[in-house]
């Protein structure tokens, strides 16, 4: 959500992400020029440019869906809390499984997100991390 809208601003044009078919479709509406700098700035998320340039690290870590509710947390209560606590941005990808937690900041407040996502992690009950 809100990194959407951070690239809407700086664009200027609107993106809409439609995940509800077996593919995620993206949608671009502005004046051309928007549309070119909106593309190419969801292309640079998407291959992981767009913080690398601005001195940042991105940490991938593969979660078991089992946890994503815990790590997440009632109405995204302990996820906010993380990148409250860290500084850093944590995305959760849960169209696959394992799913992908995406950690991006600067490489101090990375490793505390990382830190803090793994406690979240380990004080699930082993029957939840190894679903039959």
């Amino acid at each position: 959500g809100s990194r959407i809208q951070e690239l809407q601003d700086r664009s200027g044009a609107k993106i809409d992400i439609d995940r509800t078919g077996d593919r995620v479709l993206v949608r671009f509406c502005g004046f051309p020029e928007n549309i070119a700098a909106a593309k190419t700035m969801v292309a640079e998320v998407l291959e992981g440019r767009d913080r690398s340039m601005h001195g940042e690290c991105q940490l991938v870590l593969e979660v078991p869906s089992t946890c994503t509710g815990r790590l997440i947390g009632p109405g995204g209560k302990q996820i906010n809390e993380i990148q409250e606590k860290s500084g850093a941005k944590v995305d959760i990808d849960k169209g696959r499984e394992p799913c992908i937690v995406r950690i991006v900041g600067d490489k101090d407040r990375a490793a505390l997100a990382e830190a803090m996502v793994r406690e979240v992690i380990n004080t699930m009950p082993a029957a939840a991390l190894h679903p039959r």
